[in-house]
């Protein structure tokens, strides 16, 4: 019988530990917008019943202790951060990325790319 409750009482513990929700480390998007001492990323895409697919936008905060690198590796400003930057966000600690939880702290961002601007006439 005891053996019994151990092994009822590791099966309600490991299921309810375990989410099935992946949490995200880290992930490349755009800066869509700075905003003082935060900015607006695409995050989540949200995929419709039709086939459209829209991008949630994050608000990214940089942690205390944050690193902003550029594709060099180099650490710079994070008042080299700019909108139309294609970068690599790194959470830390790793969270899960929601509908409901759409403001994060990232530890590292390292600058990739800038997206090109086309002027439309």
């Amino acid at each position: 019988m005891k053996i019994f409750l151990l092994f009822l009482l590791l099966s309600l513990i490991a299921a309810c530990s375990d989410t099935g929700v992946e949490k995200t480390e880290s992930f490349n998007t755009f800066i869509d917008q700075i905003e003082g001492d935060t900015f607006l990323v695409n995050c989540t895409p949200q995929i419709y019943d039709d086939g459209r697919e829209v991008l949630i936008p994050c608000r990214v905060s940089l942690a205390e202790e944050a690193v902003v690198e550029d594709e060099d590796g180099q650490e710079i400003s994070p008042d080299n951060l700019d909108a139309h930057q294609e970068v690599e966000l790194w959470l830390d600690p790793a969270v899960n990325i929601t509908d409901d939880n759409l403001a994060i702290t990232v530890s590292k961002v390292v600058i990739e790319s800038e997206l090109p601007i086309i002027d439309e006439e």
